[in-house]
């Protein structure tokens, strides 16, 4: 399971880093923002939360959590991303979701059988606003304090400086 799990972020990301632009330059407060973020401290169990990803050159890549629900079919959706004031401005270009299959229980848990990834590119590119808090420092696990904010309300920690 974490080795699939591995390869499906592997197989989201490498588009990404397949075109990497230019380098762009970055205010304080975006360079602040680039790393990998989650929905929580730390993982519980072999699952993950939902995620961003924030790439220096302006890139991010969000990925919803591994949870398997049937009403539930987005897997990703990546594109550009940029800060202005308390709003985070992401423009989505692609969105990865699942196609047919269902959600069956095994001795580990729920997982999808028979589900297909689909790749949609948007063009032109959908734009979200998100709206974030002031970051803070959380020092949750002080011997590794990490970096707090909310994106529409919904706390994310950054876990990681190198996305």
């Amino acid at each position: 399971m974490k080795k699939r799990n591995g390869l499906i972020i592997l197989t989201l990301l490498l588009p990404l880093l397949a075109g990497c632009p230019a380098q762009r330059t970055l205010s304080s407060e975006e360079e602040a923002f680039v790393g990998f973020w989650h929905s929580a401290p730390a993982l519980g169990g072999n699952t993950w939360g939902e995620r961003y990803f924030f790439f220096p050159d302006g890139r991010f890549a969000f990925l919803y959590g591994e949870w398997p629900d049937e009403n539930q079919r987005d897997v990703s959706f990546s594109g550009t991303w940029v800060l202005e004031e308390d709003k985070l401005i992401l423009n989505i270009t692609e969105k990865v979701f699942l196609e047919g299959g269902k959600v069956i229980e095994d001795t580990v848990g729920e997982k999808w059988q028979g589900a297909v990834e689909k790749t949609m590119r948007i063009n032109p590119p959908e734009e979200r606003t998100v709206t974030l808090t002031p970051l803070t420092d959380d020092d949750i696990f002080p011997e590794h304090p990490l970096k707090k904010t909310t994106f529409d309300g919904q706390s994310f920690w950054k876990t990681h400086n190198d996305p």
